[in-house]
């Protein structure tokens, strides 16, 4: 993005816009200027959060479904068809949400930015207690997104070499369903 590329997108904007309103050729000539360059890294980012989001959900919706028949607990899943656009859907607002926050927040700000996540893990929470109304709970709901950040935090861990992480999110978080498996078997 260089200086020259600016100012012939903004002679372009203020010849569209008559020269009327020099604010709105400035807006213009910069998102011209941005979305040339950006726009395909832009739509590869988010195929790329919805991948994550999408193969993470598939996979804590199969192990939410085994914990569910190690406890004996009586969840109704749909047709693996149905599942499949339901994560599907829900994945496509979680990497909608992340890929927002990627985009807009700067980098040195995204930690505090990652609060704005939970928005988009409400909606995917509706979405699931909609779907399956009369199969599932809150808690089932509650076990679907802790499974899915389970999942997503190992997969990240492992993909960026911190094994050591890797194993302790394992580990906590076998222990945390253990607890939980023993209090839901004495219901």
């Amino acid at each position: 993005m260089s200086f020259r590329q600016f100012k012939s997108a903004l002679r372009h904007c203020q010849f569209n816009t008559k020269g009327q309103d020099f604010t709105l050729a400035v807006f213009c000539a910069g998102a011209q200027v941005w979305a040339s360059g950006r726009i395909m890294h832009a739509a590869i980012e988010l195929a790329a959060f919805w991948a994550i989001a999408f193969l993470t959900l598939s996979a804590a919706v199969v192990l939410l479904n085994i914990f569910c028949n190690v406890i004996e607990n009586d969840m109704e899943l749909l047709s693996v068809g149905k599942e499949a656009i339901i994560s599907g859907l829900a994945s496509l607002i979680e990497a909608l949400g992340a890929w927002l926050i990627v985009l807009f927040i700067p980098a040195s700000l995204r930690p505090m930015g990652l609060r704005a996540m939970i928005v988009p893990l409400i909606i995917v929470g509706l979405i699931y207690r909609v779907a399956h109304l009369e199969s599932w709970s809150i808690f089932e709901v509650g076990l679907l997104l802790a499974f899915q950040l389970a999942a997503g935090c190992l997969v990240a861990t492992l993909i960026s070499g911190h094994f050591l992480a890797a194993i302790m999110v394992v580990a906590v978080f076998g222990v945390m369903l253990a607890i939980l498996a023993s209090f839901a078997k004495n219901l």
